[in-house]
């Protein structure tokens, strides 16, 4: 089971990621990388991309259950940073999908556009 991004810890575990303070982020923070490496063990896992020597092991079985726990994590981790550095998610998606149709097809007009 994947722990998440704010996951609990056992008494007398250290948290120094964390400042007291409603668990605010401080950098560095290795929780991201660390799902998204979750999350390509998921995807390798589901698809079969292991030996086969692994197959009975429950560290190699997934399916999409875990591919979609693992990206949920990955979107709490997203979400956290956005908030500690207060960016608009939404609006950062635009903006850069926008940045990137400019880029890529700067005669067209951009199909989400008013």
């Amino acid at each position: 089971m994947s722990e998440g991004c704010a996951s609990p810890r056992p008494p007398g575990r250290a948290r120094p990621h964390l400042r007291p303070d409603y668990g605010a982020l401080t950098w560095p923070d290795p929780r991201l990388a660390k799902q998204v490496g979750d999350l390509a063990k998921a995807i390798l896992t589901t698809e079969g991309y292991y030996l086969g020597d692994r197959d009975g092991q429950p560290g190699y079985r997934a399916g999409t259950d875990r591919v979609a726990n693992e990206l949920a994590d990955i979107l709490y981790c997203l979400m956290r940073v956005a908030d500690h550095y207060q960016i608009d998610l939404a609006e950062a998606h635009v903006r850069a999908r926008t940045a990137e149709w400019d880029y890529v097809s700067p005669d067209a007009p951009i199909p989400w556009a008013d």
